[in-house]
Formats: C-alpha cells, sequence, structure tokens
C-alpha cells in the first residue's frame, strides 16, 4: 500500500512538475510579447540590473534558448555569477515576471559644460544661445543680453527623445 501511495506522490510531482513548467513557458512567451521593450543582449554594450547593480557579461550562447547569457552582477560587495536569456531576463524558474535582476542597457552618459546668453523674452518667442566657454559666449553676445549663466549637462544618451 506504501508503494502505490509513494507512487501516486512521485507521478503526482512529476505531473504538478509539467504542469508548473507549461505554465511557466506559456507565461514566458507571453512575457516575450508584452515586455516595455525587447532588446537582444550583446558583448559590445554595457548592462546592469534593473535594481541597479552593475553587470559583467563573459558569454553569449545563440543555440540555448535557456541560461544563453553568462556573467556576474556586482552584489553587496561581490561578484555573484548569474544566468540570463538572449532578451535580458534574468533566467530561474521562479520568477515569471519580470524581475529586479533583468538586465537594461547602461547608454553611455554625456557631460558637458555651457554658457548661456540669456536675453529678452520677445513675443512668442524664447531665446537663448549656448557656448562652450564664457569667453565664446562673451564674444557671441548682443548688447540686449540680460544674463550668462553656465550649466552642467549630466545626462544619458537619448534622454528626453
Amino acid at each position: 500500500m506504501n508503494t502505490i501511495i509513494e507512487g501516486f506522490c512521485v507521478l503526482g510531482f512529476f505531473f504538478g512538475g509539467l504542469f508548473i513548467y507549461a505554465l511557466y513557458a506559456r507565461q514566458s512567451q507571453h512575457i516575450n510579447i508584452t515586455r516595455r521593450h525587447i532588446m537582444l543582449i550583446s558583448m559590445d554594450k554595457t548592462y546592469k540590473t534593473q535594481c541597479g547593480y552593475p553587470v559583467k557579461i563573459y558569454a553569449i550562447y545563440e543555440d540555448q534558448e535557456y541560461e544563453t547569457v553568462h556573467g556576474a552582477m556586482f552584489k553587496n560587495g561581490k561578484w555573484i555569477s548569474a544566468l540570463w536569456r538572449k532578451d535580458g531576463r534574468f533566467d530561474t524558474f521562479l520568477f515569471l515576471n519580470e524581475n529586479d535582476n533583468d538586465l537594461i542597457e547602461v547608454k553611455p552618459r554625456i557631460k558637458r559644460t555651457y554658457w548661456l546668453n540669456l536675453y529678452p523674452n520677445y513675443p512668442n518667442m524664447d531665446y537663448v544661445m549656448a557656448h562652450s566657454s564664457k569667453a565664446k559666449a562673451d564674444g557671441a553676445a548682443s548688447s540686449d543680453r540680460i544674463a550668462c549663466v553656465k550649466r552642467e549637462i549630466d545626462c544619458e544618451e537619448g534622454e528626453g527623445l
């Protein structure tokens, strides 16, 4: 009798596992379609996790469906090995939706200093001229300039577009 019960438990676990896997596979396909952006991970780009941990990509195995991207994330002061799918989703069986360890591309930062010549507001027109130095701003200024302001720009490439 115990053998029969154990057999049902094993079968139940096996079929339960198949059910969970089928649900996971179906939901994974749904996620691929509904993600805000579909990207393919590339060795020549820089990434971080959605929660901000730096990431190193060591290898990408295009012929695999799961565990395609091998790398590490810097978490709690140490590098931890991790696996992602080719679309950047953290490769784990437990998380079906977006995960804090999903990858996002780190775009280059633009850091520049500009000097802005400000002019009075004319009807239906705001007039500002930007220059790379104070000397250039002064040299290009017209007699109706009302201020010359230094502004530091620090943004991610593509921000605001």
